[in-house]
């Protein structure tokens, strides 16, 4: 599996997790907490290992620099939101609304990420390379996992 797959992967079970708690069905106040919580534990580890790893990488060595600063940013604005909606309970008529920006911002990240930085990273980055990123990549989220 290469860096690519692996942060895909790591996509798609975020955006299982925010179809959990965007759930209708979730109604007591400890459920969506749980579920915010979920979320919290899985994309702060992945953004960390990303920062450090595949966005420096990028950094180093792309002439697209601004679209690997556009990620950037918007994993800064994802830490606010995070921030900003623990700072809600979650039975204030707020805490949905505020949930679903949130959300928002994480579809629109990934799409950035698979969009234009992947297709940067598939131009400077072989088969090769990409797989032994991707070992560093899991090491380094679960050594940020054990942090959260």
């Amino acid at each position: 599996m290469d860096i690519l797959e692996v942060i895909h992967n790591d996509h798609q079970a975020i955006l299982q997790i925010i179809n959990a708690l965007l759930d209708e069905r979730l109604v007591l106040p400890r459920q969506r907490r749980a579920a915010f919580n979920d979320i919290k534990n899985e994309l702060t580890p992945h953004m960390e290992a990303e920062e450090v790893h595949y966005y420096q990488f990028l950094l180093d060595t792309t002439l697209e620099r601004e679209t690997v600063l556009y990620a950037l940013e918007q994993h800064e604005m994802m830490r606010k939101m995070m921030v900003f909606s623990e700072s809600l309970s979650v039975q204030d008529e707020r805490w949905l609304p505020r949930v679903k920006l949130f959300s928002k911002l994480i579809q629109d990240h990934i799409e950035h990420e698979e969009g234009p930085l992947f297709k940067e990273s598939r131009r400077i980055m072989d088969a090769e390379l990409r797989a032994v990123l991707a070992q560093e990549f899991e090491k380094l989220k679960e050594s940020f996992k054990e942090k959260v």
